[in-house]
């Protein structure tokens, strides 16, 4: 029986381990598909009741990862408890979610610095908060899985996160200095007043993500997707831009002095009261249309505007 045939308002009791908890079929269906719990509903869709004989705290965190597709804090719950049920419940998309603690390189959290091994490639750290001032210089992020991740106010200076998927991440206030973010998914990452000196964004994605107040300056974002994105206040004096999209982005009040803007798209930007100096031979090729240049200093950029 496919998705479509059941009755997603169906109600369905669990006793685990002597704890009771009571969801929809839907539920149980709808984000692991291929588990234990979803083989139960698709034998009998009319079954109101189910009992398995396991860890009734950990099921707590499951039934909420089926609902909303969250990881739990992984300073409370042991992660090697959750991976076993996963395990057992046959969650596959869980499983492939909670970070490796079994790898020597992930040993603390909290407002201490991060110890020893700096080498997370490749490695699945979503939903961790690994902010409190944490300190991650020179590690290596490249492909790992960091969704949701808090790293603010942490300092993050010469790190790689090459094609690392990062969408929704938190990097507000955090030191971001000769960092390399080359093909990553950066969509809605927060990095509000952030420390991006001379940060590599080649090909990012930075579709609605929050720059606000962030230092760009001498950044290279060529290629870079930043439509819709909120660079308000930003510094991007001395970057380079060179074929970026920046299409509706907010840059109101962004410096963008003698920045290289070869070729990017400014249609419907919002460019009030930036500092557009010394990018007029840049300028004089950009997608402009419909953008707002109100206030905007343009002095030296468009000679036939003086």
């Amino acid at each position: 029986m496919s998705e479509e045939e059941f009755d997603s308002s169906s109600i369905v009791r669990l006793n685990i381990g002597g704890q009771q908890f009571c969801t929809t079929v839907y539920t149980l269906i709808h984000r692991e598909p291929n588990s234990k719990l979803a083989a139960i509903m698709h034998q009998d869709p009319e079954i109101k009741y189910v009992f398995y004989d396991r860890d009734g705290q950990i099921f707590s965190h499951i039934l909420n990862w089926l609902r909303h597709g969250v990881l739990p804090d992984f300073e409370v719950v042991d992660a090697k408890e959750l991976l076993r049920e996963a395990e057992y419940y046959q969650l596959h998309g869980l499983k492939d979610n909670i970070p490796d603690f079994t790898s020597s390189y992930i040993c603390s959290f909290g407002s201490a610095p991060y110890p020893n091994r700096r080498k997370f490639q490749g490695a699945k750290l979503c939903g961790l908060n690994l902010s409190s001032q944490a300190n991650f210089t020179s590690s290596d992020f490249r492909s790992a899985c960091l969704r949701n991740v808090s790293f603010s106010h942490s300092n993050l200076m010469s790190s790689k996160f090459d094609i690392a998927d990062a969408e929704g991440a938190d990097f507000r206030i955090a030191k971001l200095v000769f960092c390399s973010f080359t093909g990553a998914n950066l969509r809605r990452a927060l990095f509000s007043g952030a420390e991006l000196l001379s940060a590599t964004l080649n090909n990012a994605d930075l579709r609605n993500t929050n720059l606000e107040g962030a230092n760009l300056r001498r950044a290279t974002l060529n290629n870079a997707d930043l439509k819709n994105a909120n660079l308000e206040g930003a510094n991007l004096s001395y970057a380079t831009l060179n074929n970026a999209d920046l299409t509706n982005a907010n840059l109101k009040g962004a410096n963008l002095f003698q920045a290289m803007l070869k070729g990017v798209k400014l249609s419907k930007t919002n460019l009030k009261y930036a500092d557009l100096r010394g990018a007029y031979r840049w300028l004089s090729e950009a997608d402009l249309e419909e953008a707002y240049l109100e206030g905007a200093k343009l002095t030296s950029c468009f000679p036939f505007l003086w």
